[in-house]
């Protein structure tokens, strides 16, 4: 007995119907059972439960699914600019889901904030796993797709996939990436790093929607010969992703030139917020933990204008 109620204490049900077993007839009973064998019901055999590992990776599946239909969100096309930038924020949104469901980000309570305009906007902190953890999103045109490959455990860019002449996925990755290998691609390096110090060869980068549309052409199309050109694709590519993940600035400005074709940014403009995210993601948790605000407003506005916080260090 103890036997059988361990066993169904290991059964987790798939519904709150009950489950139905059958106990072994007693000897007394064998006539009984076989004058009454045509009525015995038939074993369908046993339903499998579809595991917890099993359950999370239908789920992040849909997810991702829902982030390459949103994908394509700078081509032109006759839809309204407005529709644009509300697929960009699915864009973003289902992102964010997906490393929040993946366990590599937590939400926080923020009840700090008061008369800004980041009230409804939720906040994230990377959580310190301590291993090196990718995660691959598709960005789209209306012609080209590329994989972009990030470090869940910052997320820096660690290299863009791309499919060549022949079919072959080829994975180029900074020559400072953490993960250099993908299951299924050709690993080549790109030959410089992927700091801003490298990256940044002109600090008057321009992002207009149509540079968004031709960076991920120009990335769809790396080779040996011309990967030292797409530099200021890869800045315009994370200013896109990453960046618009960590600042709410960043993503407004984002918005700012989906919406109108003639609205440009300047990477420049942005240059001491993306330098400055581990400090004031320290000066965040600061805030948290002490409960008391600066009352420099400036220095206030720029804590407040993180979306996804560094991981808390040790």
């Amino acid at each position: 007995m103890k036997k059988i109620l361990s066993l169904l204490g290991s059964i987790t049900l798939l519904s709150n119907t009950p489950m139905s077993f059958t106990i072994a007839p007693s000897s007394y009973s064998q006539n009984n059972l076989n004058r009454n064998r045509n009525s015995r019901p038939v074993n369908r055999g046993r339903v499998e439960k579809p595991t917890h590992s099993r359950n999370r990776s239908n789920s992040l599946r849909k997810i991702f699914n829902k982030i390459k239909s949103s994908s394509n969100f700078s081509s032109k096309n006759r839809t309204h600019p407005a529709s644009k930038y509300g697929t960009y924020i699915r864009y973003l949104r289902e992102n964010i889901n997906y490393l929040q469901n993946s366990k590599n980000i937590d939400p926080i309570e923020v009840n700090f904030i008061e008369n800004t305009n980041h009230n409804s906007k939720k906040v994230f902190k990377l959580k310190n796993n301590g291993i090196n953890k990718h995660q691959i999103i598709p960005l789209s045109n209306k012609n080209h797709e590329i994989e972009l490959v990030f470090d869940t455990s910052n997320l820096y860019l660690e290299g863009v996939i791309n499919t060549d002449k022949n079919n072959n996925k080829i994975y180029w990755h900074f020559n400072d990436a953490k993960i250099t290998n993908i299951d299924d691609a050709i690993s080549e390096s790109l030959g410089f790093s992927g700091n801003y110090s490298s990256l940044v060869e002109n600090e008057n980068i321009s992002i207009t929607r149509d540079h968004i549309n031709n960076s991920i052409s120009n990335l769809s199309n790396i080779t040996k010969e011309n990967k030292h050109t797409i530099k200021d694709d890869l800045v315009r590519t994370i200013l896109t992703t990453s960046e618009s993940m960590r600042f709410f600035s960043v993503r407004d400005s984002i918005k700012k030139v989906l919406i109108d074709d003639n609205k440009k940014i300047i990477w420049k403009d942005h240059k001491n917020t993306l330098n400055d995210w581990g400090k004031y993601s320290k000066k965040y948790y600061r805030i948290l933990e002490t409960k008391i605000v600066p009352e420099n407003q400036e220095e206030y506005n720029k804590i407040i204008n993180i979306a996804v916080l560094a991981a808390e260090s040790n």
